[in-house]
């Protein structure tokens, strides 16, 4: 009888720290840059359970190999925001020991940028290019010192943008499309509710003609920016996109990367297998 795999792929830059010894010492641990060639689809069965040690960006890389495959994903806050191992319930060791001996499991939704997933959304406009900036001050500075800092000199610099949405043409500063509906409230944004809705949650944040930079900035910053005209929130199943170029930049839960123009961004129902908590009764 073949004993069940686990594995534990890690991310030595990861925020939090070293993953717990005493938790994963019965598990094969990989390193993430050797991700790709540990998990072969030939070894992702049933009997097979993935932790992640790491952030969002190091979660989105490993559910990208698992989706669509028996094997079972379990994200541990092992990075800096830990978004998507939150929505998972899983915001302690406590929660770890419980999803790994409790073997309960749910399947959940991914987005698709093209052929690239995301677990939590996609960013098109003017968070692509602050994550660049941010990215490049890290090499400088402390990460949060290069955060804020980034930020600030973003603000000034970001420019508008034309995209066609569905075939409608949009001048816009900024498109966010969520995996599920996610909060409207500035504050609440990362969060959401279930994980298999079935539905991508895309909000256009629209350029004006006048004062576009401050009216943007304040239907950002406002507690009702759903009622503003320069916000236009849809929830849809798919949506096409074409850009200017034929290259267009997007960041996926976090991190930088390149699709091609046009391109279409779908949720994928419950196709990713997920170990949570066995007191986790709905995603």
């Amino acid at each position: 009888m073949n004993m069940p795999r686990r594995v534990l792929v890690f991310n030595d830059a990861a925020g939090s720290g070293s993953p717990p010894e005493h938790i994963f010492d019965k598990f094969e641990r990989v390193p993430v840059l050797e991700t790709t060639e540990a998990l072969s689809e030939r070894t992702l069965d049933a009997d097979t359970l993935v932790a992640v040690w790491g952030g969002d960006g190091t979660c989105r890389s490993v559910a990208g190999l698992l989706n669509g495959t028996n094997a079972a994903l379990l994200p541990c806050p092992g990075g800096t925001h830990n978004h998507f191992a939150r929505a998972a319930g899983i915001e302690s060791v406590d929660d770890i020991e419980k999803a790994i001996h409790g073997e309960s499991t749910e399947l959940v939704d991914v987005g698709m940028f093209g052929n690239e997933v995301f677990l939590n959304n996609a960013n098109v406009g003017w968070y692509v290019d602050l994550v660049e900036r941010r990215q490049r001050f890290e090499s400088r500075m402390p990460r949060k010192l290069a955060k804020g800092l980034a930020l600030v000199v973003q603000l000034g610099r970001t420019r508008r943008f034309r995209v066609m949405i569905d075939g409608i043409e949009e001048r816009v500063w900024m498109v966010w499309i969520g995996n599920g509906r996610f909060a409207l409230a500035p504050t609440a944004l990362t969060q959401r509710d279930d994980l298999g809705d079935g539905m991508l949650d895309l909000r256009i944040l629209r350029a004006g003609r006048h004062l576009p930079k401050i009216r943007a900035f304040l239907v950002l910053l406002s507690g009702r920016a759903e009622e503003s005209s320069g916000l236009d929130r849809r929830i849809v199943p798919a949506i096409d996109l074409t850009f200017k170029g034929p290259i267009v930049r997007v960041a996926l839960d976090g991190e930088l990367a390149v699709a091609r123009s046009p391109v279409r961004v779908r949720c994928v129902t419950r196709s990713l297998s997920l170990r949570v908590p066995e007191e986790r009764q709905h995603l």
